[in-house]
């Protein structure tokens, strides 16, 4: 069966059977004193509670349709191709002098014309 209730929906039923089922099977003083038909329902509650929550699966919610979960996106893995490349050594330079810097070229500048 496929999953219909969130993990906050599964632990509120887990939480509620666990507080019907013994005080209607123990008849606790803190509950409601049960008995005959009352007493079969109260348990049988207690019970359907406990093993809904467990599983994560309702079948009221199955009838109608309905689910509680939040719906997760589907994790999609992208297969990459990996290029191998093979590096060639580098020829190791030798060391030299540093070289002399050029002075900068000059404008040649157009001389005066007499007046």
């Amino acid at each position: 069966m496929t999953k219909n209730m969130s993990q906050r929906d599964r632990a509120i039923r887990i939480i509620i059977g666990a507080v019907i089922l013994p005080s209607v099977v123990l008849n606790a003083p803190f509950s409601i004193q049960l008995t005959g038909t009352a007493y079969m329902v109260g348990a049988l509650f207690g019970v359907l509670l406990l093993v809904t929550g467990a599983m994560g699966t309702c079948p009221v919610y199955g009838l109608l349709k309905k689910k509680t979960q939040i719906p997760t996106k589907p994790v999609v893995i992208k297969a990459v191709a990996v290029k191998k490349t093979v590096r060639k050594p580098v020829a190791r330079k030798t060391t030299r002098a540093p070289a002399k810097r050029k002075a900068p070229a000059r404008k040649k500048v157009a001389p005066r014309k007499k007046k």
